[in-house]
């Protein structure tokens, strides 16, 4: 009987009300993904206002990026602005849901007056909204979204490009808070149905021990061959990745395990950080859950989740070829071994044990290349994945596991909610002032110059974004500004998506601000910028690789069977000469001039088109026979020495 009052009491401590709180969101979105999802201004009403809830308890003003996410017990106790921020988060969702039928039915949108009422709490929210973004995300996307609100109603006094004609604080209001255009617009739609239920789907396969799984088969796949270890956080990241689709999510669970092993064989602590960071980021793009972005891209783009899972396969397995060919010369180069016999897992006993597991995601892909939404098909994944984990007592949970899942969802949807909620306001602003419609003339002007340069400007300004923001909101403020453009220019529209999409999750290991990078740099112990530059080098393929299918989509499977499969071949071969080309090796250390001609090669292999591929087979030719004839006088002259 104590024990139960003891356990109750746990409930009303602020460790207590962030289990509850998390658990019932979860609860909520798995209710809605089986009966049934609600109005657009509830569904996200409830997820929002749980998020925002949810970083006010956990997240405290000062230092919060200090804060090891889920743990409360050496954190500061709650402030009275924390509980003021929560009542602030909590009122606006509240008047949205109970005054939904006024809100949806018989207001007019834009010529009804707002009550005092109605802008107080919206303005409520978006402070509460700016706050918690600098919490959680960042002070740069809180700072974009203060300079964007600002802009929409300084523009009037604004000189050339930025002038506009303004805006009402009564219009600015209704947009951003009674409408779904604003803060409730696509982005947060979208992460309150789709993409927090891929986010429980992860984390009941991780709670299963299916993570655990992917790092022991990496490791048994890979682990002997030279440098084992950095193959291990290329694999494992890969297969990560499948089920996260979350960059930083990937460090903080792979890197634990790969990074000591990496710096075990001899790997500096900065070339393992930089390994797992540029491996880890990859998740973001790996299918078949890929990261938010991707969600994102179905909705904007008008295609079926699934095909954008199709479109993006080729691009994410060169991204994923050219770090592992890096790190595979890297290791010849110093003379890294890879682990013993006696250090692999179990990994074939294990695989036996959790083979069942695979079956979630085979039953996720297949519903959804039947025809059905990428929501039913995870909703039934999830049911899927814990009915079968009781199979076995390995992968058995029990309800406290259940429970922890769910929690454990919830606190990584926190990240993808605020994110984009804000991105949702500033692509609201955007609207209101005119500024899309400027900037896309703007890329247009320059592609009548040439179709080269509006490229790299789109490419210059999301990696300018993505450096201070998730891809999810970087690549939402790309479709307002960028994208409309490219289409205008004549760009194909899945390629122009998945270029931004690329690009800005390239700034994720793009110093200054890296993210994944210094993640990673603080398990190795490396210094942070250095780890950065490192994980660039290995990422390389971020920034080759979509230049390359924006401008001929046949690395993207589209086109004609031929040339689609010219394109994947010789974008392979092409990735591997410019590994050799970055780490200098290929059978044997490079001299510069055999460094040039298989970098050369490289561009020109992955340049589809066969005058191009023709340049490279003979420039690759020629780096390989200087390197066998290198080889060859080696030898000769060790035996004249002799």
């Amino acid at each position: 009987m104590e024990t139960k009052i003891t356990g109750i009491r746990q409930l009303f401590t602020r460790r207590g009300v962030i289990f509850l709180v998390a658990v019932g969101m979860s609860i909520f979105h798995l209710y809605t993904g089986f009966f049934g999802s609600l109005a657009f201004i509830k569904q996200t009403a409830v997820f929002l206002g749980c998020a925002l809830v949810l970083v006010f308890l956990i997240f405290p003003a000062k230092n919060p990026k200090n804060v090891e996410e889920g743990t409360v017990a050496e954190k500061p106790k709650l402030k009275w602005y924390d509980y003021l921020l929560i009542v602030m988060s909590i009122l606006p969702m509240l008047y949205l849901f109970v005054n939904f039928e006024y809100i949806q039915f018989e207001r007019i949108r834009m010529v009804t007056p707002l009550t005092t009422l109605e802008i107080i709490l919206g303005l409520c929210l978006i402070i509460a909204l700016l706050e918690a973004t600098r919490r959680t995300v960042g002070l740069f996307l809180s700072v974009t979204g203060i300079v964007f609100i600002v802009y929409t109603f300084v523009g009037p006094y604004l000189p050339g490009f930025f002038k506009h004609n303004g805006i009402s604080i009564n219009n600015f209001f209704d947009l951003q808070f009674l409408s779904t255009s604003g803060i409730f617009g696509v982005p947060v739609q979208i992460a309150a149905t789709y993409i927090v239920l891929f986010i429980i789907f992860g984390a009941f396969m991780l709670e299963t021990g299916f993570g655990e799984l992917i790092c022991d088969v990496a490791t048994g796949l890979t682990g002997r061959t030279r440098g084992g270890p950095a193959k291990i956080a290329v694999v494992s990241s890969a297969g990560f990745g499948m089920i996260s689709g979350s960059g930083s999510a990937n460090v903080a669970v792979t890197g634990t395990f790969t990074i000591p092993l990496m710096k075990k064989v001899g790997y500096t602590p900065t070339y393992a950080g930089a390994v797992e960071a540029a491996a880890s980021t990859g998740g973001e793009i790996m299918p078949p859950i890929m990261g938010a972005a991707a969600f994102l891209m179905a909705q904007y783009a008008g295609i079926p989740y699934i095909q954008v899972i199709y479109h993006a396969f080729i691009p994410a397995i060169l991204y994923f070829m050219a770090i592992f060919f890096q790190v595979d010369f890297q290791a010849a180069k110093m003379g890294i071994r890879g682990l013993s016999k006696d250090e692999l897992p179990p990994w074939k006993e294990k695989s036996k044990q959790y083979i069942h597991l695979v079956f979630p995601i085979i039953v996720l892909l297949v519903l959804m290349i039947i025809g059905k939404t990428a929501f039913y098909a995870v909703t039934w994944s999830i049911a899927l994945t814990i009915i079968l984990s009781f199979l076995r007592k390995s992968t058995r949970m029990n309800l406290w596991q259940i429970m922890s899942a769910l929690e454990k969802a919830a606190k990584s949807a926190i990240f993808v909610a605020i994110a984009c909620a804000l991105a949702g306001l500033v692509v609201g602003c955007i609207y209101q002032s005119g500024l899309g419609i400027k900037f896309t003339s703007l890329v247009v002007e320059l592609g009548s110059v040439s179709t080269a340069l509006s490229v790299i400007a789109a490419a210059f300004a999301g990696l300018i974004l993505g450096m201070g923001m998730p891809i999810a909101p970087a690549y939402v403020l790309m479709i307002a500004l960028v994208i409309p453009a490219m289409v205008t220019l004549g760009f194909d529209p899945i390629a122009s998506h998945l270029f931004v999409i690329h690009i800005c999750r390239a700034s994720l290991i793009t110093p200054p601000v890296a993210i994944s990078a210094y993640v990673a740099a603080g398990i190795a112990g490396a210094p942070m910028a250095a780890t950065g530059w490192k994980a660039l080098q290995l990422g390389i393929a971020s920034f080759l690789v979509p230049f390359i299918f924006v401008f001929s989509p046949s690395l993207l499977l589209i086109g004609s069977a031929p040339e689609v499969i010219l394109a994947v071949i010789t974008g392979m071969i092409g990735i591997y000469a410019l590994a050799s080309a970055i780490e200098g090796y290929l059978f044997h250390p490079m001299n510069f001039i055999q460094r040039i001609l298989a970098g050369i090669a490289a561009i020109t292999f992955i340049i589809p088109g066969w005058r191009t591929d023709l340049i490279g087979v003979i420039l690759f030719a020629a780096a390989i026979i200087c390197q066998i004839v290198d080889k060859k006088s080696k030898k000769l002259g060790v035996i004249n020495n002799g």
